[in-house]
């Protein structure tokens, strides 16, 4: 490992949730290989790269390779699919059950409930006490950089930081920290994991179903009142607590409207680059922070409070939301018939062949621009591209592409879906 200078564009994503809790102690169990049917196949996208969590519990990676975040031990990029290799470069890793990426490097959960990182490490993203990256997986240590990082339920990734979800339902982070988005009331980086704190500063932040990194310096979590909370940045109001004041630690989102505190809530995204969404239990959405980004038919200014999101053709609000990601600012829904709709400032993000924002929500176009977008199981974003996979377990992914990251072998931006090539560009994917 070496230690490297950190490039200078700020934006990076995923769309991963998270769950587990603060534990630390003796390195974790060899991660083995698991079943097929417990593992869950899944993409994720971060600033310029893709990866792919396989129902074999491997992962491929596909994109820009700067740093190492392909993790297949070369700093060369790839326009298609290749696999990550395993901890010290021995073999190919296996045993994943979740994966995120972020700016430059990816992570993984392992059936171990331990997470490996690799990639760029310079704000500490490796979790292992440095800032080295590195080329190939590494284990993130635990809490004050004891032992290894265990317990853990899900993990995401953002911009240059990462937060994991553990067993006891608190939340620990590691990475940058410049807009107090590790939420422990301070703005310094932490080269492995910290807890964050609770509302108000209050002990640790505790009861907590899911978080979300989203794509900057906003995550936010959803606890198991079904209420929000989110810190970090909040130039546009990404926490939706009716003020333009970072907070490095959780604030309460408020309700619709900005009446009361938001409830009923199924589901998060962090911030995308300057907005954050929720999905409702039944099957609504309401975003805040940039207007432009929240599908209300409005762009100038911001919304500092949560507002619902409107329908296809500004038809009523949007409804039958199963799922929810935001990227840059181009937020997407996944639909209970399989479609998907995505809406916000996406040049090329919309996935309806036009290279210009949307206001309200549009539908996502097939491969080809034949028809509409159907049969999708689950949806992801990075800052620059949207996948989805399709009940074939084929990935599907749009947006630019200038160092591969749709992994279709070109460096052609696609305005709608293309399909995803194979392992080592044969065929086609499939998770």
């Amino acid at each position: 490992m070496s230690l490297i200078v950190r490039r200078g564009v700020s934006l990076a994503f995923v769309v991963t949730l998270v769950v587990a809790s603060a534990m630390w102690g003796t390195a974790p169990a060899t991660a083995v290989s698991i079943p097929l049917a417990t593992v869950k196949p899944a993409v994720a996208s971060g600033r310029l790269h893709s990866c792919a969590l396989r129902s074999t519990g491997t992962v491929v990676c596909w994109g820009d390779n700067t740093y190492g975040e392909l993790g297949n031990n070369s700093i060369v990029q790839s326009l298609v699919p290749v696999q990550v290799h395993g901890v010290g470069n021995k073999g190919f890793l296996s045993g994943v059950t979740a994966m995120t990426a972020g700016n430059g490097f990816s992570c993984a959960l392992l059936s171990t409930k331990a997470v490996d990182c690799w990639g760029y490490g310079g704000d500490g993203e490796m979790g292992g006490g440095s800032i080295a990256r590195s080329l190939t997986p590494v284990a993130v240590h635990g809490v004050g950089n004891r032992g290894l990082l265990t317990n853990v339920t899900a993990i995401t990734a953002a911009n240059s930081f990462a937060c994991a979800l553990l067993v006891a339902k608190t939340v620990i982070c590691w990475g940058a920290n410049d807009s107090g988005q590790l939420g422990i009331h301070s703005n310094t980086r932490a080269l492995s994991p910290v807890a964050v704190h609770g509302v108000g500063n209050n002990g640790q932040l505790k009861g907590v179903a899911a978080v979300s990194a989203g794509s900057s310096t906003t995550p936010c979590a959803l606890l198991l009142a079904k209420t929000v909370v989110c810190w970090g940045a909040n130039v546009n109001g990404e926490l939706g607590n009716n003020s333009t004041s970072e907070s490095s630690v959780p604030t309460q989102v408020r309700g619709v409207g900005g009446a009361g505190f938001l409830s009923g809530v199924k589901a998060i995204t962090g911030a995308g680059a300057n907005s954050s969404c929720a999905l409702f239990s039944n099957g609504g959405a309401a975003c805040w922070g940039l207007k432009a980004a929240l599908g209300i038919n409005s762009s100038p200014g911001n919304s500092l409070t949560p507002v619902r999101v409107h329908g296809v053709d500004d038809v009523g609000l949007l409804a039958g939301v199963t799922a929810i990601v935001d990227h840059s600012d181009t937020p997407c829904a996944l639909l209970s018939d399989g479609g998907v709709d995505c809406w916000g400032l996406g040049i090329n993000r919309l996935g309806n062949s036009f290279d210009g924002p949307g206001v309200v929500p549009v539908q996502v176009h097939a491969v080809g621009d034949a028809g509409l977008l159907s049969g999708i199981t689950s949806i992801s974003a990075g800052e620059l591209v949207g996948c989805a996979i399709a009940t074939t377990r084929a990935v599907v992914c749009w947006g630019d592409n200038g160092n591969g990251e749709l992994g279709d072998g070109t460096v052609a931006n696609s305005g709608r879906p293309v399909q995803v090539h194979g392992l080592n560009d044969v065929g086609f994917l499939t998770l």
